[in-house]
């Protein structure tokens, strides 16, 4: 039976946790880098979703929430919250398609 090395510093649940996801992703570098950055961008993108709930509720707190606004403003709102949900999906697609066009250009500048 090996004994636990003590000397490691200890991590916080989330520290682990993205220590064991980069670990699991350096296995795809090599063999399949595509794949890898597929997880990366879903990884911000969660990432940003997850500021942005906070960013909202810290507006709900102060502001309330929208659906005890006058109709009007509410449709404003929910029409400002789909704007920025296509933003944000925009600015995603536009990341990976730019990796993928450096990646066809790296691909195609390998000597054959």
């Amino acid at each position: 039976m090996s004994k636990l090395n003590l000397t490691l510093p200890l991590f916080s649940d989330a520290e682990a946790r993205a220590a064991s996801f980069e670990q699991s992703l350096s296995r795809f570098d090599e063999d399949h880098p595509e794949v890898r950055q597929h997880i990366t961008a879903e990884a911000e993108a969660r990432q940003q979703l997850a500021d942005v709930t906070k960013q909202l509720e810290k507006y709900q707190s102060v502001y309330g929430d929208s659906s005890t606004l006058p109709p009007d403003v509410q449709q404003l709102s929910e029409q400002l919250q789909r704007q920025e949900a296509e933003v944000l999906r925009l600015r995603l697609l536009d990341k990976q398609r730019g990796e993928v066009g450096v990646r066809a250009w790296l691909q195609n500048s390998k000597p054959r």
